[in-house]
């Protein structure tokens, strides 16, 4: 394979070609095909019907687990927020969109908004049924995201340019952050981090 080959298409070829169960291996046939769509553009377009794959007995299942986890489910899910905020491809569009980083006050509520619909819509309905909570909130929310896809787009060349824009004079201060900016400097000249890591984090 050439050297310059990024970490996704080792991946996705690893995927594909392994023999192993799901079980054995962490990279399984699913993930490969969501590696594959990486960088197709996305549509945005709210399915008018379920796809032909879903178990709805599985779905009612997920529910129950869901409502059986809760306390458990809203703490990974803060976790993942907070390990998302570190990839550019997460934290880029929030920064442009202004959603987040005006101040204090318009992220609190940015992210209440997005957990009363995540937990107070999402799982109280069926999706694929029309009119119901969980199909009214995740079309609302998948308009929302093309709004701000869009507005990348057509910032074109510009849109690195305004999101390092939306960083200045947003300092973070106090004896934490200063801990932690010290703490991640000792790790980056300690620790060799390969380039696959990067092309990975950057979506390449």
């Amino acid at each position: 394979m050439a050297e310059n080959i990024s970490y996704i298409d080792r991946s996705v070829e690893s995927c594909l070609n392994s023999e192993m169960t799901n079980t054995d291996c962490g990279q399984c046939s699913e993930f490969a095909q969501l590696l594959l769509g990486l960088t197709s553009p996305c549509g945005f377009e709210f399915p008018a019907s379920p796809p032909v794959w879903l178990d709805k007995d599985l779905f009612d299942v997920g529910i129950k687990f869901y409502h059986r986890n809760l306390v458990g489910i809203l703490a990974s899910s803060g976790e993942a927020l907070i390990m998302g905020l570190a990839l550019p491809t997460f934290y880029k569009p929030l920064a442009f969109s202004g959603a987040t980083s005006k101040n204090k006050r318009a992220a609190l509520m940015r992210y209440m908004e997005t957990g009363r619909h995540i937990y107070g819509r999402w799982y109280g309905g069926k999706p694929w049924e029309e009119g119901c909570d969980a199909a009214e909130s995740l079309n609302l929310v998948n308009k929302m995201h093309k709004h701000v896809a869009d507005m990348i787009t057509k910032a074109g060349d510009s849109f690195e340019e305004k999101v390092d824009g939306a960083f200045i004079d947003y300092e973070v201060e106090g004896d934490q952050a200063k801990i932690l900016k010290e703490e991640l400097a000792d790790l980056k000249e300690s620790f060799d981090i390969p380039s696959e890591y990067y092309d990975y984090m950057n979506g390449k």
